[in-house]
């Protein structure tokens, strides 16, 4: 498999050559604090960002999935910052998981995954 230094991403036609590094976060929240988690983005001045506001499924937190066995869904935001953004906005994010942590007993907490990346369009 290539990695990350073998990619080769195709520019578009007059597109300059070099484009500045983002950071491309993924935001996985119990849909309760969604309020609390755009209060932070604002905050931490990412520009914009995109929700999806009924998310699914299984991980080290449990299961959620919305029905009467597995309750619960989850909310996820995708937004694309600055490297100074997406640290700020993690570290807070970071934050607030650990006290939802503890008031949950384990139960609940943030999950925030970065990627580099770059816009070719």
């Amino acid at each position: 498999m290539a990695g990350m230094q073998d990619v080769i991403v195709p520019q578009a036609e007059g597109s300059p050559e070099q484009t500045e590094t983002r950071v491309f976060c993924l935001i996985v929240f119990p849909q309760g604090i969604e309020e609390a988690v755009i209060e932070i983005l604002d905050a931490t001045g990412v520009p914009g960002f995109t929700q999806s506001e009924k998310v699914t499924g299984r991980g080290s937190r449990g299961r959620h999935y919305d029905n009467p066995i597995w309750p619960g869904a989850d909310g996820a935001i995708f937004t694309v910052t600055s490297p100074d953004q997406a640290a700020e906005a993690s570290a807070a994010l970071v934050e607030l998981s650990r006290g939802l942590d503890q008031r949950s007993r384990g139960l609940y907490g943030v999950h925030v995954f970065t990627w580099p990346c770059q816009q070719v369009s």
